[in-house]
């Protein structure tokens, strides 16, 4: 079977062939040629957008249980690293109450106290909320006001940096 766009080009062939001759086929052996050849065309054409929609369908059906299945695991390993977590702190807790910073379990683990990496922290904690940006704007992030500016574009303002895109679109099927 001819692909799909073999099966456009073929159309767009005898589309051209009939505006060639300004559609007036009168010889009744071409007529029943372009006749048999569109049939076959359109047989063809029906028959591959079916594969394809039942292609699409089948990879549908795939995608939404592989999105629940990650989801049931995305849920796990959330419980899991909660577990973890809250064991960690336990034991850090426990270390620092007993004022060990290191201790060799029975099994020949090492469990110690160790102090983070990364950059140094800002500190003291809710530091963010005691000045204004206003007196410090060097600190400030500028962001853009994207309803502000959907609002203005949609009241016909011309902005020399914003302006609508076109819309894309998608094939849809029953």
């Amino acid at each position: 079977m001819p692909t799909l766009f073999e099966i456009a080009d073929d159309l767009l062939a005898l589309v051209a062939l009939c505006d060639e001759r300004d559609g007036d086929i009168d010889d009744p052996d071409a007529i029943a040629a372009v006749e048999a050849w569109f049939a076959e065309l359109e047989k063809n054409q029906v028959a591959k957008l079916d594969g394809y929609i039942g292609l699409i369908r089948t990879w549908e059906m795939e995608e939404a249980s592989a999105k629940a299945e990650a989801e049931r695991w995305a849920k796990k390993a959330q419980v899991r690293g909660n577990r973890i977590a809250r064991l960690k702190a336990r034991l850090k807790e426990y270390l620092v109450a007993t004022g060990q910073d290191k201790v060799t379990t029975a099994a020949g683990r090492t469990v110690a106290l160790q102090k983070n990496g990364g950059v140094l922290p800002i500190g003291p904690a809710g530091w963010e909320t005691t000045f204004s940006l206003d007196e410090y704007p060097q600190f400030a992030k500028k962001v853009p006001d994207t309803a502000a500016v959907r609002a203005a574009l949609d009241n016909g303002a011309k902005l020399p940096f914003a302006e609508f895109g076109e819309r894309g679109s998608h094939v849809r099927f029953r």
